[in-house]
């Protein structure tokens, strides 16, 4: 089953001998986060009949899409 959630959480290592710059940071989790967020409202899109749920999801994913 698929839920509709505004948060996506996840887990992130970082590695190497230095800190990204906090703009790259948050730069890279924006990236992360948007990309999660892509992927799951296409799943969901795929898994879902539902009219209304179908509509809340295609305007979350062009939202998510017009940040790229």
């Amino acid at each position: 089953m698929c839920w509709l959630s505004s948060n996506v959480l996840g887990k992130i290592a970082m590695q190497g001998h230095s800190l990204p710059s906090p703009k790259t940071s948050d730069e890279s989790l924006g990236k992360f986060v948007s990309e999660e967020n892509i992927a799951h409202y296409r799943k969901c899109l795929a898994e879902t009949a539902d009219e209304k749920q179908r509509q809340v999801l295609l305007k979350l994913l062009a939202g998510e899409l017009a940040k790229k």
